[in-house]
């Protein structure tokens, strides 16, 4: 059975989307359309390395009507600005990792995304990136035996001090984000 691809657009053409647009080719589901930068010339340069058909501003990428998900590659401290602007733009996020700086960043894209009726992904890694893949299947075929638990840690510099925000008594520290993970989720 054949389907049409979902085309799909990244924004940021840093060095990490080379291997986003690479892993992206192998998957027939999608087809990447467009490459969007701050820097017309970091997004014709994706655009010419892997025959992207189009290389274009953020704003033109969003505006454009035949992308349905757009993969954020913005700087960590961009991905709650950019990733509402994609949701705004009526379009499903996919994230790189982390999907915001802030837990309740990551709270007010969720909330957008359901008002908006669109999707949020986040990457645990580069995009279904070989690690993760081999990870997977050695579970799935026994090889490790029965996971329990596993652990994820994120580390990041703190804000300047006039841009730190409040954490209330109910909000994580860094140190309870890196925790178990249940069987189900394995």
């Amino acid at each position: 059975m054949s389907r049409t691809p979902t085309k799909i657009g990244i924004i940021g053409c840093g060095v990490i989307s080379g291997i986003y647009i690479e892993n992206a080719k192998r998957l027939e589901a999608i087809e990447c359309v467009a490459v969007a930068d701050v820097n017309p010339a970091a997004a014709r340069y994706r655009a010419e390395q892997y025959a992207i058909p189009t290389a274009c501003s953020p704003g033109e990428l969003l505006a454009d009507p035949a992308i349905a998900i757009v993969v954020n590659l913005t700087p960590h401290r961009l991905h709650r600005q950019v990733g509402l602007q994609i949701i705004e733009a009526g379009k499903s996020l996919y994230s790189e990792k982390p999907l915001t700086v802030y837990r309740d960043e990551s709270q007010e894209l969720l909330a957008a995304a359901a008002k908006h009726g669109v999707r949020v992904g986040g990457a645990p890694d580069t995009f279904f990136g070989g690690a993760w893949q081999t990870a997977r299947k050695a579970i799935d075929d026994g090889l490790i035996g029965t996971p329990f638990a596993a652990t994820a840690t994120l580390q990041g510099r703190r804000a300047p001090a006039e841009q730190q925000r409040p954490r209330s008594a109910s909000s994580p520290t860094r140190a309870t984000v890196a925790g178990a993970i249940s069987r189900s989720q394995l």
